[in-house]
């Protein structure tokens, strides 16, 4: 077994539990207002191997920050990826929700965004475990980065990540932070069965339930966005993680082009759950269950946008502080999703 960097023991599955990770011990700013437009990217893990093209487009939209997702070893195969990341952005702030079945990957990812933090000032606003149990602000925006994955940030981890998650969220309640955002990797696009709490291994072990934190994020009417797979894809808006037959309840339907009179209301128990995926394998996800509760961008999506790209939030749009304008974009400009929230 080992200690995590909260003090929490845990066991690894695969032998590489991890002992010296790497935490921040800066603070989320509260209290502060989004200025208007702020843009932010949300890049699946996939998207660095075409990582030009997809930084070009994140330039090109003016993106003030940028969240990867994913797989920490397809980021650490990409050599010099953060070089080329700051030949692009400079000191754009870029902040990781990993998941890896390597040591060495989640080692040397937390190492290189630390080191970035450090030139783009972005340390001092975040705490906990870097890529795995991660509350960070930015401008006014709230970020809660959750590693899922396998043998780094494990299920079995997950617990020392939840009071985190509890004490940031209500933090972010009080203060009246408008747009909580809670990121993870998951190696499955099934939804969470709704308090279950935990769940029991193949080899009869239990092991707590890995959406508990999808749940609190939920509760607290926070933005979830998740990766893994090669596809993109969302929710409309949601009230319900439920678990007979797993997937989310539809609250209210968000189709593509909805204008902002028909946005998604993000409130206590109401979200929108996107995945990010690269876009190359577009509107292949599910969310799971026969009752899709998905947009029809199955057809549409692909041939309006089969390419690489990125998902992108521009809050504080048309003079409202609470209103953000969300859309997937592939490299060649292409909008396949185009949503208000």
């Amino acid at each position: 077994s080992c200690v995590s960097g909260t003090g929490n023991t845990f066991s690894s599955p695969a032998a590489s539990c991890i002992c010296d990770r790497i935490v921040a011990h800066g603070s989320p700013v509260l209290g502060r207002g989004v200025p208007h437009n702020l843009t932010i990217a949300f890049v699946s893990a996939s998207s660095i191997a075409n990582g030009d093209e997809v930084l070009r487009l994140i330039k090109r939209e003016g993106a003030s920050a940028v969240v990867f997702n994913g797989d920490a070893a397809y980021i650490h195969q990409s050599e010099h990826w953060v070089e080329r990341f700051e030949r692009h952005l400079g000191a754009t702030p870029f902040y990781v929700a990993a998941g890896s079945q390597s040591t060495d990957a989640l080692h040397s990812l937390q190492e290189r965004t630390v080191q970035h933090w450090d030139a783009a000032n972005a340390a001092m606003e975040c705490q906990g475990e870097v890529g795995i149990r991660n509350a960070c602000t930015h401008r006014g925006v709230g970020l809660l980065l959750g590693g899922v994955g396998d043998a780094c940030g494990s299920e079995q981890d997950l617990p020392g990540s939840t009071p985190l998650f509890q004490k940031t969220l209500s933090e972010f309640a009080q203060h009246d932070v408008s747009w909580p955002i809670c990121v993870f990797d998951f190696k499955s696009n099934r939804p969470p069965a709704a308090g279950s709490g935990i769940e029991r291994t193949d080899a009869g072990a239990v092991a707590p339930d890995p959406w508990v934190n999808y749940n609190l994020c939920l509760k607290r009417g926070a933005l979830i966005v998740s990766s893994h797979h090669r596809g993109y894809a969302r929710s409309h808006e949601v009230d319900a993680l439920n678990s007979e037959p797993i997937y989310p309840h539809v609250a209210r339907r968000v189709e593509p082009d909805s204008g902002a009179e028909e946005a998604a209301r993000l409130r206590a128990g109401h979200s929108v759950i996107v995945f990010t995926g690269a876009g190359d394998d577009f509107g292949n996800e599910s969310l799971g269950g026969d009752e899709l509760p998905l947009p029809s961008l199955g057809d549409s999506g692909a041939a309006r946008a089969p390419g690489y790209g990125a998902f992108f939030c521009r809050f504080h749009v048309e003079g409202d502080p609470r209103l953000a304008r969300c859309f997937f974009k592939d490299v060649a400009g292409r909008i396949a999703d185009d949503f208000y929230v």
